[in-house]
Parts: C-alpha cells; sequence; structure tokens
C-alpha cells in the first residue's frame, strides 16, 4: 500500500521554517508519511526571509513555491481576500489541507491520522501553520538520530570564528528591531527593563561575563541598552560578519550564554546550543498574537518580558 503523502509549507524566516520543517519530520514519522516540504511564497523585504533551511546540512526534499513571482502572488492574494467571503471557496481552498490546531504535538498527529484513516484527506494532505512547540524537534531527535546541524557550505568567515574559539567565552544578547518596529502591538518589541533584568541575572550566577550584542540594526540596540553596566565589556556586531543568516544562527549556538530576544531566530541558537551554561528567554514571548511559542526546557531561565509602549 503506498504511503500517505504530506506536505509542509516552510513560513518565514529560517526560525519559523525551522519549526515547520522538524513538525513535518515529527508528523511524517508518526503517521508513516512521506514528506515533502514547499517553500511558501513570501515578500522579500527583510533579510531573514531570505534565509533558508536548505542553507543547512538537513536533509531535505525541498521545492520552491509553484508560485514565487510577483503575478502569482497578486492572484493568491486576491483569491485568499474572496475566500474568505464566500463560503464554497474557502471549503474548495481548504479541501486536503491541515491547519495549524494549536493542541499539543501528540494530538496533533492523532487528529491527522485519524483524518488519514477515514480518508478524509483523498490524495495528500498539505500542513499549514506555525508550529511553534519545541516538542516537535525534541521528541523527533529523541527518537532518530541525525547528525549536528551546521552549515552546509560554510564561509571562510565561519569557519575562522567558530576555529578561533571566541564565542564560547561570550555572552551573546540578540536585540530584534527591524520588521518588529512594524508589528510591535501584536509582536512587541522588548524594552531596555527586560535586558537589564536578563543581565543581572547571569551576573548572579557569574561573577565575570563579556557581552556581544547581536543585531539586525546595532545602532538602534545601542541606544535601547542598559547603560548602567558601563563595568562590562560590551560591544556590538550586526553578524559577525557573516553574510548568511544560517552561519549567524549556529554560530550564537555555540555561545557561553545567550540572553535571547522574542525572535524565532534566536530561539533556534538556544535550541540548538551545543554547552550554553546559560539561556535567559522572555515569558510571555510575543505580546498579542495567538502564535505562542511552548516545549521551553526546564534548564532554561525565564524572565518576565517588559515590551516597549
Amino acid at each position: 500500500m503506498q504511503k500517505q503523502k504530506i506536505s509542509i509549507e516552510l513560513i518565514g524566516g529560517i526560525g519559523n521554517q525551522l519549526f515547520c520543517y522538524f513538525a513535518g519530520l515529527y508528523i511524517s514519522d508518526k503517521t508513516s508519511s512521506r514528506v515533502k516540504f514547499i517553500h511558501n511564497a513570501l515578500p522579500k523585504n527583510h533579510p531573514q526571509f531570505n534565509s533558508q533551511i536548505s542553507d543547512l546540512n538537513l536533509p531535505t526534499d525541498i521545492k520552491a513555491s509553484t508560485f514565487n513571482f510577483f503575478p502569482a502572488t497578486m492572484i493568491i492574494k486576491i483569491f485568499e481576500s474572496i475566500s474568505f467571503r464566500v463560503p464554497l471557496i474557502k471549503k474548495l481552498k481548504n479541501n486536503g489541507i491541515y491547519m495549524d490546531q494549536r493542541v499539543g504535538v501528540i494530538n496533533e498527529c492523532r487528529e491527522i491520522q485519524h483524518k488519514i484513516d477515514k480518508r478524509i484527506f483523498k490524495k495528500s494532505v498539505v500542513l499549514k501553520g506555525h508550529y511553534q512547540d519545541i516538542a516537535y524537534y525534541s521528541k523527533y531527535m529523541k527518537n532518530n538520530k541525525i547528525m549536528p546541524i551546521y552549515p552546509k557550505n560554510p564561509s571562510d568567515e565561519y569557519r575562522h570564528l567558530i576555529d578561533s574559539k571566541l564565542l564560547e567565552n561570550l555572552t551573546i544578547v540578540h536585540i530584534r528591531r527591524g520588521d518588529f518596529e512594524h508589528f510591535r502591538s501584536e509582536i512587541g518589541v522588548l524594552s531596555t527593563e527586560y535586558y537589564r533584568l536578563a543581565i543581572n541575572e547571569l551576573l548572579e550566577l557569574e561573577k565575570q561575563i563579556e557581552i556581544v550584542v547581536v543585531s539586525d540594526e546595532p545602532e538602534k540596540a545601542k541606544i535601547i541598552f542598559p547603560k548602567s553596566f558601563s563595568f562590562i565589556p560590551i560591544s556590538y556586531t550586526k553578524n559577525f560578519n557573516l553574510k548568511n543568516p544560517a552561519e549567524l544562527l549556529i554560530a550564537m549556538s555555540y555561545a557561553k550564554n545567550l540572553i535571547i530576544s522574542n525572535s524565532t531566530f534566536s530561539l533556534w541558537s538556544a535550541i540548538l546550543s551545543r554547552s550554553t551554561k546559560n539561556i535567559v528567554y522572555p515569558q510571555p514571548f510575543n505580546l498579542n498574537i495567538p502564535l505562542k511559542v511552548s516545549g521551553f526546557p526546564s534548564t532554561w531561565i525565564p524572565l518576565p518580558a517588559i515590551f516597549e509602549k
């Protein structure tokens, strides 16, 4: 009997793509299905959206979206708009599509398996959603051996940075601005107070820390960073001279300590951390959007997410 085929869209920047990727692998594993990955068509208005998990050494069967060109994306937007108003079009559009239900990893798989068994999905299943639960990754990795994740074709700059062992003595603080500025009422922009609390927390655990602030906008990061910590060596960088976001994400995973922002980019640096001693994260992870990331390890340190007004 031929295996059911499932496809999952890889949404957003590399952080969100990794959530979708491991959800696809885990669901495929649990439902004995074949999985295929599709890059979602997105406007390339931010550097993070130019990054793809195909830049990492992950076993993938990924194809570009059929609609990744301007006229088609406009047609899709019009079709999406109409489908909300016309029930029949909405039903036809969602035929064979399973939307992320946010019901937990086990229940998600059971529901998809039930629909497969009842032949509700006739040919193939398309999974759509963010699947922002770390458990998809941790449960899949527990049952399957996969090589440590590295950049597929590392640059000389990346090799030099890793070989230097520099990162192993650093506390990396990730400050996300950029596109978050436009969605501050939904995603939230973390304030100086959150970073002050995070640094104080680390100083309780370690006598000395050396900080490197990694940000998509280093100059703005300097403005919001606590000035009261002038006694701590602090430097700023956009990307450690790494042009590929996938390389930066993995490089950050080598840090001695991590203070992450409410960005899935720095979150995945923490998830993939090599030997990081302390990981500090904001709770709640986002401000006013329903896509709440879940499954944080108990060894991580949650701090109140104080957002800018």
